[in-house]
């Protein structure tokens, strides 16, 4: 056995560390998280149509931070592009609350609604 160990390479050892780390403070570093790991868990297996993969509670940010009611897909979350091999789209969906009534069509967020929707980088 101690062979064995001895014949890891450091870059696998560092590596393994680092995942250990990264598991030990999403879902071991209190009892809260720990809590609410499991929870998450048996919600995943009670609802396995709209549960989270093993990328999800496996790489940053985790499975705490994902809502499988979302997407189950890794693809449309931001953070996963990278270990997928993907890039960032070019266009941005801009969401614009506004709490008062509109009274004119000269009102600075209406400006800021036509400026937004004329730009070719807006998807939505």
């Amino acid at each position: 056995v101690p062979s064995i160990t001895r014949s890891v390479d450091h870059d696998k050892i560092l590596a393994l560390r680092q995942q250990t780390q990264f598991l030990w403070d999403a879902y071991f570093s209190s009892v809260a998280k720990i809590v609410l790991t499991t929870l998450e868990i048996i919600q995943d297996r009670i609802n396995s149509h709209i549960s989270r993969n093993k990328l999800m509670w496996n790489s940053l940010p985790g499975g705490l931070y994902v809502l499988p009611q979302f997407s189950t897909d890794a693809a449309v979350f931001p953070f996963y592009y990278s270990s997928l091999g993907k890039s960032p789209s070019q266009e941005f969906t801009a969401v614009i609350q506004a709490v008062t009534p509109l009274q004119s069509q000269l009102q600075p967020i209406v400006k800021l609604v036509i400026a937004v929707a004329k730009s070719k980088f807006c998807a939505q």
